[in-house]
């Protein structure tokens, strides 16, 4: 059990109970990190934190790995990890994953998703491998009968996150023995007692500061701020949030929302967006598709794109750009 430390003062004695205690409040803080951490690396140890996440960027008619760790990469020449157009194969690292063992996040984030509605989906191709699905719905904005979901997909940007479940978390560390009565604080190897204490109590505070910074997460695989943002029959406003990244949403053009943004020195953040329905003036029959291109993505702001699912008389589905939807938004970005 944990209990505050007495205080000292000068040339008090530090008995074998006192000292005892200090050891076992430094195992009591090890297994609470043990819980969703791994000791040796401090590394998140969840399923409910992507092990790995980052952007899978098309730029320049081919594929690169942006913000992810080692964990994530393109296995194999483009005609391996880009088979065939509309398809992208992430390669994890082995050991690590497990198939089905943890969700997967993926945002579409087309270049032409300013212009037309643009949908990804991903699925576990076994332990090692995600694959990666885009496509596009090739008609006229807001004409019934005009168009289709391309067959044959579309090579776009996504932004990706994946989880799996959790891993050992490796052996614990060695606070040293417990200190007996008429022993005093001898040394003896340099391995026991009190310096042993110290060493495991400084690597203890090594790991628990990876990924963090005075407590607080730290690490691209952590969202930094995330709001819900809903349509109030004329612009969207936030109406619950945590962190402080998004600072404000407004509408700009039909269909297109303006997130402004904060504390990003570089524009290789992810956005990962969940489509509700506008319940202050919606239906839940609604259904909307939203793009975040991700050439879209500036210092201070990024345009995120919502389209519309419309039904013409012959029961054929077409869209058209639209306003009237609530979404909830999400936001990872380096560390600092």
């Amino acid at each position: 059990m944990y209990r505050k430390p007495p205080t000292y003062a000068r040339k008090d004695l530090l008995t074998p109970g006192n000292y005892n205690q200090l050891a076992q409040n430094a195992a009591e803080l090890e297994a609470a990190f043990r819980a969703e951490h791994i000791e040796s690396s401090g590394e998140h140890n969840t399923p409910l934190i992507a092990r790995t996440l980052g952007t899978v960027l098309r730029s320049g008619g081919a594929y690169s790995l942006q913000s992810f760790n080692a964990d994530a990469s393109l296995a194999g020449g483009a005609g391996v990890y880009n088979p065939a157009v509309g398809k992208v194969i992430v390669t994890l690292a082995s050991d690590r994953y497990e198939t089905n063992a943890g969700p997967i996040e993926a945002q579409n984030a087309s270049e032409s998703g300013d212009t037309r509605p643009t949908l990804t989906w991903a699925r576990w191709f076994d332990d090692t491998r995600v694959e990666i699905y885009s496509t596009y719905w090739n008609g006229t904005l807001g004409v019934a009968g005009s168009g289709f979901w391309a067959a044959g997909g579309e090579d776009v940007s996504v932004h990706l996150g994946v989880h799996s479940k959790a891993l050992g978390v490796g052996a614990r560390t060695n606070f040293g023995a417990p200190l007996q009565a008429r022993k005093g604080l001898r040394a003896g190897s340099g391995t026991t007692y009190a310096n042993q204490l110290i060493q495991g109590g400084a690597d203890l505070e090594l790991a628990l500061r990876v990924n963090h910074d005075a407590g607080a997460h730290n690490c691209r695989e952590v969202s930094r701020s995330w709001a819900h943002v809903q349509w109030n029959g004329a612009d969207w406003e936030i109406i619950d949030s945590e962190g402080s990244d998004i600072l404000s949403v407004s509408k700009g053009a039909s269909g297109r929302c303006d997130v402004e943004i904060t504390n990003h020195s570089d524009p290789t953040y992810q956005v990962f967006i969940d489509v509700d329905y506008a319940r202050l003036s919606g239906s839940t029959d609604d259904y909307f598709v939203c793009s975040a291109p991700a050439d879209n993505r500036g210092d201070d702001t990024f345009n995120l794109f919502f389209y519309e699912r419309l039904i013409d008389g012959s029961g054929v589905e077409y869209f058209d750009r639209g306003d009237e939807v609530d979404f909830h938004l999400w936001l990872f970005r380096e560390a600092v």
